[in-house]
């Protein structure tokens, strides 16, 4: 069947998706470089880059050989896209992560030993039939196809089950971020069985299947959103992001519609430049946001170092007030011979040590009200006393 779609609009639209998800992903990994959630989300976004061209590609490629193994590369790519997404699900929302024993020396090997598979024989035999424009219509699946189809459709259904359950045990708080990882893989897969198997199978409409790019994505939102409600990137980051993105979508559909050679180089070396100043203002934007949040983590510290630091004072000051205030009293007793007359020697010796007690309980007193003062809890005494004078 014909296909229905505009000449280049296919282009234009994993174009510009790719575009977002590039944006996306480089986002959302230099917003936190050692978290093992956006480590996999950008890895995850890369393969899926890479496999949307490569999907593109097949369909507009009339050379038999080259189409036959850009199809084979396709798979390839795909084994890691599905592997990269069940590790994502694994480890969402963790930001640090060991991943366990048989994830990495069983279930990695495996993906491994598939994907090269795949470049053989065993998945791919050879073409079978063409289309009337010369593109391939027809290819003879090897016998490990059908292990490829298992592996992939495991790892689908397995990271699945293992999200579900981590979000069947979570707080109800992170609960909450998995809903949009769930939904965006709902879309993606209802339009892949829609448009890849669905049409093309029951009423031989392909058009659509090049456009995978697009069908992908609404798990990337979806993904990205999760990660920005459960705060793993800021939310200017983001704003900054989804400029740039909008910036490189609209250059891409300049350089795309270009009708001579001057005009396609000029807006392919602008598409190019809003890319290298775009991701340097996201570095620069996620710089200052980092900034940003340890001055104010450092200014929460100071903080509360203050007010331990005036808890501890009240409670020396408090304690030294009370044993000078004691001492006081007891010397206020010697002095004024309450309990018996004192030789003059030992009288002026306490007198002394009054007059220097009521000193230090009066400094004390005055530190407790600088820190009273501090923390705006000061204390008035009103007495009457004579305006006049």
């Amino acid at each position: 069947m014909p296909s229905v779609i505009p000449f280049n609009f296919d282009l234009i639209i994993v174009g510009a998706t790719v575009a977002g998800m590039g944006v996306l992903g480089f986002t959302v990994f230099l917003s936190d470089r050692l978290s093992a959630t956006t480590r996999s989300f950008l890895l995850f976004t890369a393969t899926a880059i890479v496999w949307s061209i490569t999907n593109y590609s097949f369909y507009h490629i009339t050379d038999v050989v080259v189409a036959f193994w850009i199809i084979r590369f396709e798979v390839f790519v795909a084994v890691w896209l599905v592997l990269f997404l069940f590790q994502f699900l694994l480890s969402f929302p963790a930001r640090l992560l060991v991943y366990p024993f048989w994830y990495r020396f069983v279930l990695v090997p495996v993906a491994g030993c598939i994907s090269v598979l795949t470049l053989t024989p065993l998945v791919f035999v050879r073409v079978t039939s063409l289309a009337s424009d010369g593109s391939i219509a027809g290819i003879q699946n090897g016998p490990a196809f059908y292990l490829f189809a298992v592996f992939v459709a495991f790892l689908i259904f397995g990271g699945l089950a293992l999200f579900v359950r981590e979000m069947l045990n979570t707080t109800d708080t992170v609960r909450s971020t998995f809903p949009p990882i769930l939904w965006g893989l709902f879309v993606t897969f209802t339009f892949i069985l829609t448009f890849n198997l669905v049409l093309p199978a029951f009423f031989a409409v392909t058009a659509f299947i090049p456009l995978g790019a697009l069908f992908v994505l609404p798990t990337i939102i979806g993904a990205a959103y999760a990660i920005r409600v459960h705060h793993l990137f800021n939310v200017k980051v983001f704003t900054t992001a989804a400029l740039v993105c909008v910036l490189a979508v609209t250059t891409l559909l300049e350089t795309i519609t270009s009708s001579g050679l001057w005009q396609l180089v000029l807006q392919s070396s602008v598409f190019v430049l809003v890319l290298v100043i775009g991701s340097s203002l996201i570095q620069n934007m996620i710089h200052e946001v980092e900034q940003r949040e340890y001055i104010e983590q450092l200014a929460q510290e100071l903080s509360e170092t203050n007010k331990r630091q005036e808890g501890l004072i009240h409670f020396i000051g408090h304690e030294v007030k009370g044993f000078l205030t004691k001492a006081q009293g007891t010397f206020s007793l010697l002095v004024d011979g309450d309990i018996g007359a004192l030789p003059d020697e030992a009288r002026a010796l306490a007198e002394q040590a009054l007059k220097e007690t009521r000193d230090g309980v009066k400094s004390v007193s005055d530190i407790l009200k600088a820190a009273n003062l501090k923390r705006g809890t000061v204390e008035f005494h009103k007495e009457p006393f004579d305006l006049k004078q």
